[in-house]
């Protein structure tokens, strides 16, 4: 025991006077008399490297990083280790040795980092396929990270293993499309849209992203693709048709939408969609029509509410169309809206009157008026003689009598000569769209650059276990810390002590 002493308060000495490597000599000692003591071990450790001795120092600290390891004393391991790391920052398999001991430790934050450090290194010395295994560790440890799976993908991109960066990429839209993620989705479209497939299915989730965040022009290009490869893809179809609207392109819109009818003839809600772009691009008599032919399904179905509104908006745009008050009349008169009919009447007999009639009207009202004027002051026409009847002139019409009548009439030229009002829907041929049946070939360019480039850099918020565990940690270390501050002041007195005992022997041994 005395030995053991002797040797501390030795090397303590040669420590005070700056003799490094005396003090290493000591402390050798010390390890070989008892190696058990890791205390020792480690502070050898710590003297090699103060005495660049880093191949020493990394071997020692190694073995005291595995005692402690195997004792379960994690997070002082992992303070070896550290030590090792700054000493020999090229080992890899320190990175490994702290990640997979943070781990254990429940510190999967940690864990995290130091995996990330790992693939900086391997990225740097043009290890991809390495960095892949590591980040697929971490994506294991920390499944819900989509900046790992990014990663992941963007290198197998770099390594040109494109079918697998794709079959990555896929699994970080999924989520981020259940999430209506649309701006992520269309920056990791930017970074690997040359990867993706032309199918619908690899590029359908960026056209509704971009429709989404309301870049229509740019959507219309993706969707209009799609559609020349899936013609029968609804759901883009009703995007591309949606997208149309947005835009207030209402002739391309219905165009495209009737082309979705055509796959669902009796779907209801399309009807009304179809019919509500008509009144909206203001194609009347369009919308007129197709209400004639499917009125009696609206009714049937019960949507007379959806019916009613739709030919109360057509009386206001055709107000003496005879075809739209007739089946507006029907209507009220079906709901109970009796109220409604009498000016539905009033119309309809002002709609049904000829219109030489109506002229014919003006004329004697106005000869009416004259007849009836007071003629003061003047006397009555001598008789005539009425010649014979043989002899008696044709009578004049009233416009020949003198009257001139100047009427303005604004008459509406835009001629439909499409199937009169009820014909059968197969008779109807409609323009087809342009957009739909003629192959076209689109050349899409996606500039994104007012989105920003898309962040893969792995910042993630530390969550509530990672803080508590890393405040256990500090914790636990300032106290570790405290005690070896102690237990070396300790030692630094026991030496003093031990070295003024040796110098009153050695002078009392000198004065004998």
């Amino acid at each position: 025991m005395a030995n053991k002493e002797k040797l501390l308060a030795s090397a303590q000495k040669f420590l005070a006077k700056g003799q490094v490597s005396k003090a290493v000599s000591e402390y050798q000692k010390l390890v070989e008399a008892f190696p058990k003591d890791v205390r020792n071990r480690q502070k050898l450790a710590e003297l090699f490297s103060r005495d660049n001795r880093n191949d020493d120092a990394l071997r020692e600290y190694e073995l005291v990083a595995k005692h402690y390891t195997e004792t379960g004393f994690y997070l002082k391991s992992i303070a070896v280790f550290k030590q090792m790391q700054k000493l020999e920052p090229s080992r890899v398999d320190i990175y490994h040795r702290l990640a997979e001991l943070n781990e254990k430790q429940g510190l999967v934050g940690n864990a995290l980092s130091e995996y990330r450090n790992l693939v900086s290194f391997y990225e740097k010395n043009g290890m991809l396929n390495e960095a892949i295994d590591v980040l697929e560790k971490m994506s294991e440890l920390d499944p819900e990270n989509l900046n790992v799976s990014a990663k992941i993908a963007e290198c197998y991109k770099s390594d040109g293993q494109n079918i697998k960066a794709f079959e990555r990429f896929q699994l970080i839209i999924a989520p981020l499309v259940e999430k209506h993620e649309h701006t992520k989705i269309i920056k990791l479209y930017d970074r690997f849209l040359d990867i993706c497939p032309e199918e619908v299915e690899a590029r359908l989730p960026l056209a509704l992203a971009l429709f989404n965040s309301k870049l229509y022009d740019k959507s219309i290009q993706f969707l209009k693709s799609l559609l020349k490869q899936a013609p029968e893809n609804q759901e883009v179809t009703r995007t591309l048709a949606d997208a149309y609207v947005a835009m207030h392109d209402f002739s391309n819109a219905r165009l495209t939408l009737q082309h979705l009818l055509k796959q669902e003839q009796t779907d209801l809600d399309l009807r009304e969609y179809y019919v509500r772009i008509c009144l909206d691009g203001g194609d009347f008599e369009t919308a007129r029509d197709r209400l004639e032919e499917w009125k009696d399904a609206f009714f049937h179905a019960e949507r007379v509410t959806a019916l009613r509104l739709f030919y109360e908006e057509l009386k206001v745009a055709l107000p003496n169309d005879s075809v739209v008050v007739e089946t507006l009349t029907a209507i009220y008169d079906a709901v109970g809206e009796t109220e409604k009919l009498s000016d539905l009447d009033v119309s309809l007999k002002i709609a049904d009157v000829p219109e030489e009639t109506a002229e014919a009207a003006i004329l004697d009202e106005a000869i009416s008026d004259v007849e009836e004027l007071e003629m003061v002051g003047e006397e009555a026409a001598p008789d005539v003689e009425v010649p014979p009847l043989d002899k008696i002139a044709p009578k004049a019409t009233p416009a020949a009598a003198g009257f001139e009548l100047d009427l303005d009439l604004d008459l509406d030229l835009d001629l439909d000569l499409g199937p009169a009002v009820g014909a059968k829907a197969e008779s109807v041929k409609e323009p087809e769209s342009e957009e739909v049946d003629v192959d076209v070939d689109v050349e899409i360019e996606l500039d994104l650059d007012d989105l920003g480039a898309l962040e893969l850099e792995f910042e993630e918020e530390p969550t509530d276990e990672v803080i508590a565990a890393e405040a256990a940690e500090a914790a636990e270390a300032a106290e570790a810390a405290e005690a070896a501050e102690a237990a070396e002041a300790a030692e630094a007195a026991e030496a003093a002590e031990a070295a003024e005992a040796a110098e009153a022997a050695e002078a009392a041994e000198a004065a004998e």
